[in-house]
């Protein structure tokens, strides 16, 4: 799951998607929330606006029980109100353009929500016809999924549009490593005790990793070619599946 997600760091708009699944207590959430350091800053996406400030790659959750207007957008009624004309209100999936749209728990959202946005985010835009309003708003986004299979299944057709799927269960039976299990109840402890030592014990590391990142997005990265052989290999690697 951490190769997964640092390969998303690296080219999130190329790897496009990622989905994690596992059970309950494995720390999908934590994995998937700590991407938001690691992700391009928003301005960099567009260098050539020099009036944009550099700022923080969106992050944006969809909750349980979203519903279409806060997902797509809708009027903005106060605005609306104060000017006399419509004005439109970005919804969820317009909000993480140059960023992440994360969604837990994906198999219990609604079904017509869940198609809408993976729509949306597939065609790269948001289209809005709202009151009069016909609104067509960018949304390039890096879509980041969690669940659990023993909360309920998630439909084959919705797992084949996220490019990468990973695991988080117990494959080395690493959760039944005595040792490994007595550091992680001591990480939370000290994470309870005093949060802000554990964060400034872990500043550097974070942030020499966050350099690696960077240095791989911005050097090796455009060099990065997928020779024919690769792709064959994958292909066949699909097929046996």
């Amino acid at each position: 799951v951490k190769e997964a997600l640092l390969i998303a760091a690296v080219d999130p708009f190329g790897v496009g998607s990622c989905l994690v699944y596992g059970k309950r207590g494995t720390a999908k959430s934590i994995l998937c929330r700590s991407l938001r350091s690691f992700m391009p800053r928003a301005a960099d996406e567009d260098a050539n606006d020099d009036a944009r400030p550099a700022a923080p790659a969106p992050f944006i959750h969809v909750p349980l029980g979203a519903t279409d207007d806060r997902v797509l957008g809708s009027i903005h009624l106060d605005a609306s109100i104060a000017s006399g004309v419509a004005r439109y209100q970005p919804g969820l999936i317009a909000q993480s353009h140059l960023g992440v749209l994360y969604l837990d728990d994906v198999n219990l959202l609604d079904d017509y929500a869940l198609g809408t946005t993976l729509a949306a985010v597939s065609e790269g835009v948001v289209r809005v016809e709202r009151e009069g309003l016909s609104i067509t708003s960018p949304c390039q986004c890096f879509t980041l999924a969690a669940f659990n299979p023993e909360e309920g299944d998630l439909r084959e057709h919705v797992v084949d549009r996220f490019a990468m799927v990973v695991c988080t269960d117990d494959v080395d039976d690493a959760l039944r490593d005595a040792a490994g299990r007595v550091r992680a109840v001591d990480a939370a402890m000290a994470w309870q005790d005093d949060w802000r030592q554990v964060m400034r014990e872990c500043m550097q590391e974070e942030r020499e990793l966050r350099e690696h990142v960077a240095i791989a997005r911005t050097t090796f990265l455009p060099h990065v070619r997928v020779e024919e052989t690769h792709v064959r290999r994958l292909v066949a690697l699909c097929r046996d599946c």
